[in-house]
């Protein structure tokens, strides 16, 4: 009769616990064909410091856009300059205690050097009287001239009736919208001389 081992027969006594998975043996060594499927580990490549050449271009054409618009600003800037210096003459011959046919020549002086500077391809030195009033009058068509300006342009000096300080004081407020509006006719030239010696001189 064959001998049992005891540990044999509780095993095989001990009926297998239902719902426990079964382990299977963890293999100790991975197959060779394994390790060459494993795809190779790209690191990211290195962020350079230089910036792209999109960057370089946009910086270049913003900095010849900054330039063009300095230099139109100063070619402006330059190009109404004698404007500025004109208004300043203005206030001079208000300013000044003068008898208001002495300030009404200072004025007429003043804006024929001005259409003069302005408007050098024009015969602006012949032009007299009602011609006079109406070049001022289409070099700057948004200025409403009243009769009585219009009167003191066209005879000037030469009026034979009283000019009142109240006549000048019209004069002086047309002569200052001229010197800022003036212009419909053409524009003054790009290449100019100097501006401030050729207003100063009509102010005597």
């Amino acid at each position: 009769m064959p001998t049992l081992d005891p540990s044999q027969s509780m095993t095989q006594a001990l009926p297998r616990p239902t719902g426990v998975p079964t382990t299977s043996p963890v293999p100790t060594q991975m197959a060779p064909d394994s390790l060459a499927n494993l795809r190779d580990i790209h690191l990211p490549s290195d962020v350079s410091a230089v910036p792209a050449f999109g960057w370089w271009l946009l910086a270049a054409l913003m900095l010849v856009v900054i330039i063009g618009a300095a230099r139109i600003f100063w070619k402006r800037h330059q190009a109404r300059r004698y404007r500025r210096q004109a208004q300043q003459i203005l206030k001079q011959i208000e300013a000044a205690e003068k008898t208001p046919r002495e300030q009404l020549q200072q004025l007429t002086e003043l804006l024929k050097r001005i259409a003069l500077h302005a408007y050098p391809l024009l015969s602006i030195a012949s032009l007299n009287g009602r011609e006079w009033t109406d070049f001022l009058h289409q070099s700057a068509p948004n200025i409403r001239s009243l009769e009585t300006v219009r009167s003191l342009l066209e005879q000037g000096i030469y009026d034979a009736r009283e000019i009142s300080p109240a006549d000048i004081d019209q004069l002086m407020s047309f002569a200052a919208q001229w010197i800022q509006e003036h212009g419909a006719l053409s524009s003054a030239p790009e290449s100019q001389p100097d501006e401030q010696d050729e207003v100063a001189d009509a102010h005597v």
